[in-house]
Parts: structure tokens; sequence; C-alpha cells
């Protein structure tokens, strides 16, 4: 049985961020279209088992494929949804985890 992902409206707006930022460096729609690729494959990861690494609390995190994000999401186990809560870029300092 799958799980329902929910997009929270600030992980949302890390992803539109993140989007903005490679489109804005490069005019190569490919780089956006795999960024893309990679969102959709986590959502689709997520779907199938969302149990993944913890990394706070009852948060967990999943890394994108081929860019430097990690996706943190909850999982509500009664329900069968996942909370995707924030898109964080990996390079930032760690402190700021969502």
């Amino acid at each position: 049985m799958t799980y329902k992902v929910v997009v929270e409206p600030g992980a949302q707006a890390d992803i539109d961020k993140a989007f903005e930022y490679y489109n804005s460096v490069t005019d190569n729609d490919k780089v956006l279209i795999n960024f893309w690729n990679n969102i959709e494959q986590a959502y689709s990861a997520l779907k199938i088992n969302p149990f993944y690494q913890v990394r706070s609390k009852h948060y967990r995190a999943l890394p994108l494929k081929n860019f430097p994000y990690l996706m943190f999401f909850e999982v509500l186990e009664k329900q069968r949804i996942v909370k995707v809560l924030a898109l964080f870029n990996t390079p930032q300092n760690h402190k700021k985890y969502p």
C-alpha cells in the first residue's frame, strides 16, 4: 500500500526558489528538466517507502539524486501520509536544518 505525499507550502516555496535559481544561472533547459525529474523521483520513492534516515527528532531526509539538496519530511503512519516539510540546500550551514 502506498503513501500519499503532501507538500507543505514552505517546502513548495523552497522547491520554487531552487528552480528559480537554476533557471537564473543556466540557459540549458536540460538542467531544469533534470531538477524537476529529481523532485518527481523523490516523490515517487516516498510514496513507496518513506522510511529513510532520521535526521532530527522525527524528521527524515531523502537526498536528491543529482542535486545538492535534502528533502525533509515526516511520516504519519496511521494516515499513510508523507508530509514534505522543506527542501534544504546541503552546502548551507547544517544549523539551518528545518
